[in-house]
């Protein structure tokens, strides 16, 4: 037998081979077409978006029955994406558009609000009984409440200890409503100080803190203040960070008694971060009665809202010390993933 034979002869049996594999597996490649290529991760010969539509169009086997798609973390972070999904077996091809939307409703709020926290808890005297010490006193900005759920996102960095090093470890805790009492402004070398108490007539709490992370503080707040608070607001999304882009902004933003007002922004550069990450925004604060009252960023605006669109993108969280009208800001995502 000549070498040129059993090399087809070698090839074929691999076609064979090849072909009884998929019938016997199922095996098809998802191709995801036309769209930002880092909302899409590749796993075992197959792509996958997390988004309700596309996962619906997969279970009921729109793209085949024998297709497993893993839904993945870094799938379907990006808004009002067409993607067209090409769906490629023997003998079959089928491709559908799908219009990937974020569903998920939250209240943008902007308020101040004071922090209550304890860091040791020891069994109290009688029976089932808890006593709580070790007291930190914080005050910021809550920056969303979700619709579905009540669970709250505020402050966009973690609450530290007395030392300003190290995230305060939270056993109990609770937020309250805050009045602004005094500005003290930001300039080049100084951050500046938004001032604020709890609020004597509205002191009690309006929820409980059940974390405290390098992303914030999260926790619930009550049926009581969303009932009061929230029964005439309008709801937006959140916007996935792929779909934030450089350009005009708002932030949602409390620098007085009077309720929350937005202010004109500019992202100025917006960071495609992967993984779970601080600072992923870098803003410009452009609104001239913003800057005539603040000097740019002050600290207690920590977790002040940031819009684009109308769309929830993220949270204040830094300024930059020698030009306070630039700061830093988190993404709405990854402080959703913090409050799960």
């Amino acid at each position: 037998m000549t070498k040129k034979r059993t090399s087809k002869i070698i090839f074929l049996g691999l076609v064979f081979l090849f072909i009884g594999v998929v019938f016997a597996s199922g095996l098809f490649a998802v191709l995801v077409l036309d769209t930002n290529i880092d909302a899409i991760k590749a796993i075992d010969s197959v792509s996958a978006i997390s988004k309700t539509e596309a996962e619906s169009l997969i279970e009921k086997g729109y793209f085949g029955k024998h297709i497993k798609a893993k839904l993945t973390q870094e799938a379907g972070l990006s808004n009002n994406m067409d993607i067209e999904l090409s769906v490629f077996g023997l003998f079959k091809l089928k491709t559908k558009t799908v219009k990937v939307e974020d569903s998920v409703e939250v209240y943008a709020i902007g308020e101040a609000v004071s922090f209550k926290c304890f860091t040791k808890e020891e069994e109290g005297f009688f029976r089932d009984t808890k006593i709580y010490s070790g007291e930190v006193l914080g005050v910021g900005t809550l920056t969303y409440v979700k619709k579905e759920d009540n669970k709250f996102g505020a402050l966009g960095h973690a609450l530290l200890d007395e030392n300003k090093k190290d995230a305060v470890k939270v056993v109990k805790g609770t937020v309250a409503n805050a009045s602004v009492v005094s500005i003290e402004k930001s300039r080049a070398g100084y951050a500046g100080e938004l001032k604020a108490l709890p609020n004597m007539l509205t002191a009690s709490s309006i929820g409980d803190i059940e974390k405290n992370s390098e992303l914030g503080v999260y926790g619930k707040v009550n049926d009581e203040w969303v009932k009061k608070r929230l029964k005439d607001e309008v709801s937006v999304l959140k916007c996935g960070r792929f779909s934030v882009k450089p350009g005009n902004a708002k932030i949602l933003a409390q620098v007085n008694n009077e309720p929350p007002r937005l202010y004109d922004i500019k992202i100025v550069k917006a960071s495609k971060q992967k993984n779970t990450a601080t600072r992923g925004m870098v803003i410009k604060i452009t609104d001239k009665e913003l800057l005539s009252k603040t000097g740019g960023i002050v600290q207690g605006m920590s977790g002040s809202p940031i819009l684009q669109d109308g769309k929830l993108i993220g949270a204040v969280t830094h300024l930059f010390l020698n030009d306070p009208t630039r700061g830093y800001g988190v993404y709405a995502d990854f402080m959703f993933e913090e409050n799960e």
